[in-house]
């Protein structure tokens, strides 16, 4: 009888965590197929309407990647002069990086720079949030006189959402402060799994329990079991995103 009540627990258990699984990924996976795991945009708009001699500059601003590990993302920056613009040669400066020239015409040229991340919240994972400050300015080669800016961010991440918010302008034209979360997706998968691991550790806990407290002798089921979740948890600890 103590034999039984033991494999019918694991047989319990097992099943109980098969019957989460398989439907949640299931889930997950029509999630992803139907809608990809980027963060949120700000595109530029190809019909903007500038204003006859626009005194100004168009900054286009990407992401190249996001690490954690070294706390710091990685952006480029394009920028170019609309037709109907005035502005002759200019120069870029991002955050506190030197003046970087531009020459009129040249549109291909691409600033590569790196942002450190801000109030990381990296205890709440999978809750956690980054913010990053990026500044621009722009002025004119000859004149050094400060020019208008039309600032577009188009960018994404997979598993991130990107919250864009513009800030007051102070000694920069543009001062834009990006929020980094992870997406619904990362989330349940995260919990998900400390689901599974709580049901499992519960279950040899229970089988620990009602074999001291009820003078049963130890089976090679439950000690398989056991066992087994000594290599089972650090597996499914490893398969959550980084």
């Amino acid at each position: 009888m103590a034999m039984m009540s033991v494999r019918r627990m694991i047989v319990a258990a097992l099943i109980l965590v098969l019957s989460i699984t398989i439907p949640a990924v299931s889930v997950i996976n029509g999630i992803t197929a139907s809608k990809p795991q980027q963060g949120n945009t700000i595109q530029a708009d190809n019909k903007t309407q500038y204003p006859e001699k626009f005194p100004g500059v168009v900054l286009i601003q990407g992401i190249s990647s996001f690490n954690l590990n070294t706390g710091s993302v990685k952006f480029f920056l394009r920028s170019s002069i609309p037709a109907n613009g005035n502005v002759t040669d200019y120069s870029v400066k991002v955050s506190s990086s030197a003046w970087i020239p531009y020459t009129l015409g040249d549109n291909d040229q691409q600033i590569n720079f790196e942002s450190y991340l801000l109030n990381a919240t990296s205890s709440y994972y999978p809750f956690d949030t980054y913010i990053a400050v990026v500044a621009f300015n722009c002025k004119e080669k000859d004149t050094n006189k400060s020019l208008t800016v039309d600032y577009n961010f188009r960018g994404s991440l997979d598993g991130w959402r990107i919250a864009i918010e513009p800030l007051p302008e102070s000694t920069s034209n543009v001062i834009v402060r990006f929020t980094f979360t992870r997406t619904f997706n990362i989330r349940f998968f995260s919990l998900l799994i400390t689901g599974i691991m709580w049901i499992l550790s519960s279950t040899a806990l229970t089988i620990a329990v009602t074999t001291w407290f009820r003078d049963r002798k130890a089976e090679p089921p439950a000690i398989a079991f056991t066992g087994a979740m000594l290599f089972s948890l650090p597996a499914l600890r490893n398969s959550q995103v980084n």
